[in-house]
């Protein structure tokens, strides 16, 4: 399921799961996927001098806040 997601992310394709699709395996292999992207870029999403107050927030407007003080 994850290297039919890969492709499909790749190519362009229409992925083979509902929309609405209640299937764990579904979730797993897009979240995989994700990560495999993630960790495949060269510079992180989020700069390393923003860790610690990224960790350190409790709720969504508080992000949003580090968000749009940094414009990331």
């Amino acid at each position: 399921m994850l290297r039919r997601t890969s492709q499909c992310l790749d190519t362009g394709e229409e992925f083979p799961y509902p929309p609405d699709s209640q299937d764990s395996q579904v979730s797993l292999a897009f979240a995989s996927s994700l990560l495999r992207f993630l960790d495949s870029l060269e510079d992180s999403i989020v700069p390393t001098s923003l860790h610690g107050r990224c960790v350190e927030m409790t709720n969504r407007d508080e992000a949003f806040e580090v968000r749009s003080i940094y414009n990331l």
